[in-house]
């Protein structure tokens, strides 16, 4: 398996993300539009473990 490989570039305008996984594929976005993303996904992939059951001790915690 091929390791990800990522790099930023300045395209003139943006700093440009590039994460490049061979050739499974390329992701290319903007500095803004990467933490952007980081932030809707940490909010969405949170769990709630505050109510009935408690935090299995093997599962990290999602909410750090």
């Amino acid at each position: 398996m091929m390791p990800v490989t990522s790099r930023m570039e300045w395209n003139g305008n943006n700093w440009i993300i590039i994460l490049d996984n061979g050739p499974r594929g390329r992701i290319e976005m903007t500095l803004d539009d990467f933490v952007a993303l980081a932030i809707e996904l940490k909010t969405v992939l949170s769990l709630d473990f505050s109510g009935e059951e408690p935090l299995p001790p093997d599962q990290p915690d999602l909410q750090d």
